[in-house]
């Protein structure tokens, strides 16, 4: 396994000499996803979905090259400005929880969320197209919650329909 993630070792990259899908990294996904009140056995399932074989080992879909160059482009540093020019009715969902980190890091992300918060709030003040809602997970909140994830979409797709 290489790299890290989420504070733990990340599932980028996975040596092809493991066997099970890497039950040791499987187990410390399950405690992660535990840890964040989400189903286990569901959030497995979803890595396991998106595992590919590659020539060097188990890869995560997309995979390295699409993600460098979907990283490369001007827009993903910051959708907000996309958000902006949406003309149809849009929801946000913000996942409030912050992701582990190491404790030094806590007050940077509090204050990451915070501002966060604020530029959205004003995002939905300025278009009244573009309805924000916040749920108490992570970033991997369909996981994390995935009856709740469905309940804000389909309420904003009854409400606008």
């Amino acid at each position: 396994m290489t790299g890290r993630g989420r504070g733990r070792p990340c599932w980028a990259t996975w040596n092809t000499s493991w066997t099970g899908w890497g039950e040791e990294f499987l187990d410390g996904e399950r405690a992660f996803a535990a840890a964040q009140d989400a189903d286990p056995g569901a959030w497995v399932e979803s890595l396991r979905r998106n595992l590919r074989r590659g020539g060097d080992g188990w890869r995560l879909r997309p995979g390295p090259e699409v993600t460098a160059a979907l990283r490369a482009l001007p827009g993903f540093a910051d959708a907000l400005p996309v958000f902006r020019r949406v003309a149809v009715q849009f929801l946000v969902v913000n996942a409030i929880r912050n992701p582990p980190v190491p404790p030094p890091l806590v007050p940077l992300m509090d204050a990451y969320r915070a501002g966060l918060r604020r530029t959205l709030a004003a995002l939905a003040a300025d278009r009244p197209s573009v309805e924000v809602c916040e749920i108490d997970a992570g970033h991997g909140m369909v996981a994390e919650r995935p009856a709740e994830v469905a309940a804000l979409i389909t309420g904003f797709v009854r409400r606008h329909i």
